[in-house]
């Protein structure tokens, strides 16, 4: 994954939670440990965690032609592709990595 220049997450409407990072977030996780901008729907709770973080771009996952953009948008702007690569690196260190996951459940341990 570290070779990867962005990370993809397209998911229809299901239990996607990233207040739990369960299910489909899952990949997402990965894509924030490796720093990877990431290309994900305009579901709801993916405009909120890209308004949030900053480290991602929404799109149309039903519509191949604006996906096809959306990546080179990402790979042909380099100050662009920093930034997010940053925001997703930030996103991860300060939210999203075990340590962080590991204080949610602390009180049930």
């Amino acid at each position: 994954m570290y070779n990867s220049d962005a990370g993809i997450a397209f998911y229809e409407p299901v239990n996607t939670s990233h207040k739990y990072m369960v299910g489909a977030s899952q990949k997402i996780n990965s894509y924030l440990s490796a720093n990877l901008p990431i290309v994900n729907s305009k579901q709801k709770q993916f405009k909120d965690f890209n308004q949030k973080y900053k480290c991602s771009i929404n799109v149309d996952i039903n519509n191949p032609y604006k996906i096809a953009k959306s990546i080179l948008i990402i790979l042909s702007n380099d100050k662009k592709y920093n930034k997010l690569k940053k925001n997703s690196n930030i996103a991860f260190k300060n939210k999203f990595n075990f340590e962080k996951q590991l204080e949610k459940i602390r009180k049930f341990l």
